[in-house]
């Protein structure tokens, strides 16, 4: 993850590759979006910077809210994907993708594997995505799901885009597991949460790392049902982060962008959506602007 001067010190590195045909290939630019539940307004406001900064994705990895962001903008590169993205951030209610009142989710809670069904989420993906299948995006994009049964890693870059969404969102114990090609598949961010590993690769000279996932507060007590999933959830995330940052540490093409304080924020609670989003545009725009000075 580099210093300020380390963009210039790449030199050509990044510029043209090689092909194994010999052939020379163009250096890409990954964008990485983490998981992170509502906090992924955060990863509007650094888009937003980012283009405005003439940076754009050749392809994108993304796990949880990130895949749903990534998918917009592989759907419509540039301001029309931003925009959209602005649109439904803006629409958007704890409602929409917690649906239910407190007894229905007792309820739930004593007789089945989750706390609210997945309609919430069927709705965004089938109002917002309209492209079927990963190979038909304009963008190149990958996202990350779990296998329920053996803890796999289970990644889509290809087929029907729909199920890959709905499987990479299903966070464990809220929402219910995905059936698809005979597994049960629950939410990415258990196994990888912020998936740079899925962009490390030769033809890719700048990773930018949209991680807006939330941090262990060892402090807060754990109270509710859907507490102690989501601290539990954050335990899983925080260990493959952390490992990551250590492992790309000194990688001058990782870029892991600012983001603005969002602690104490309930898991449903978007009224923050704004204020998240104009603070992580302006801490990103600030961060590009020292990369290349």
């Amino acid at each position: 993850m580099p210093s300020k001067s380390s963009e210039g010190s790449r030199g050509a590195w990044g510029k043209i590759r090689r092909s194994r045909s010999g052939e020379p290939s163009r250096s890409k630019t990954a964008f990485v979006l983490s998981g992170g539940g509502i906090q992924g307004s955060i990863q509007v406001g650094m888009i937003k910077a980012l283009l405005e900064h003439g940076v754009e994705p050749d392809l994108i990895a993304a796990t949880s809210v990130g895949a749903l962001n990534g998918a917009v903008i592989a759907q419509s590169p540039g301001e029309k994907g931003l925009e959209q993205l602005i649109g439904i951030w803006d629409d958007l209610e704890g409602e929409h993708i917690f649906p239910g009142g407190f007894w229905s989710r007792m309820v739930k809670f004593v007789s089945a594997d989750h706390l609210f069904p997945r309609t919430g989420v069927e709705k965004i993906v089938d109002d917002n995505i309209h492209t079927r299948r990963f190979e038909d995006l304009p963008i190149e994009m990958h996202t990350v799901a779990c296998d329920l049964d053996t803890g796999e890693e289970v990644r889509f870059s290809s087929g029907e885009i729909r199920p890959a969404l709905l499987a990479t969102t299903a966070l464990p114990g809220a929402f219910p597991p995905v059936d698809h090609d005979g597994r049960r598949l629950i939410d990415g961010g258990v196994i990888n949460n912020v998936p740079v590993s899925v962009v490390d690769r030769p033809d890719v000279s700048r990773i930018y790392v949209l991680n807006v996932s939330s941090e262990l507060d060892e402090d807060k007590e754990a109270r509710r049902p859907l507490d102690v999933v989501m601290k539990a959830f954050a335990i899983a995330k925080g260990q493959r982060w952390l490992a990551d940052v250590k492992r790309y540490s000194t990688d001058p093409r990782v870029h892991v962008l600012p983001r603005p304080p969002f602690e104490g924020l309930a898991f449903d609670d978007l009224t923050q959506t704004q204020r998240l989003l104009d603070e992580s545009y302006e801490l990103t725009k600030s961060y590009l602007g020292s990369v290349a000075a």
